[in-house]
């Protein structure tokens, strides 16, 4: 069961009567207090396993990103710019600080 954005795709590839491949897939979600499921196929049938996992995984990850809450895309852009802010508002405040107390050597 491959990861894939705080979810986990099940695929379940089977055989046909006719010897082409499909694969259903179920896309687990792990809430705070619960969990749920989504279930699908990606659409036509294939001749090999690998080509009918292959375009089921690629459905149920696009199925997924679509899932990803924008608040939770958010929280991580506002995390990594709160840390640029802060860093760069310490050297300011150090190169501020330092600057006042060479002023103060200079007049002295």
């Amino acid at each position: 069961m491959p990861d894939y954005g705080h979810h986990k795709i099940e695929l379940t590839p089977r055989r046909q009567a006719d010897g082409t491949w499909f694969c259903p897939y179920r896309i687990i979600e792990f809430r705070p207090t619960s969990w749920g499921y989504h279930n699908g196929c990606a659409d036509g049938s294939f001749t090999s396993r690998e080509e009918a996992e292959t375009a089921a995984l690629a459905v149920a990850k696009c199925i997924v990103d679509s899932l990803e809450s924008p608040t939770q895309v958010l929280r991580s852009e506002l995390s990594l710019l709160e840390r640029l802010y802060r860093d760069r508002m310490s050297k300011l405040t150090f190169y501020l600080l330092h600057g006042v107390e060479n002023l103060g050597k200079f007049r002295g």
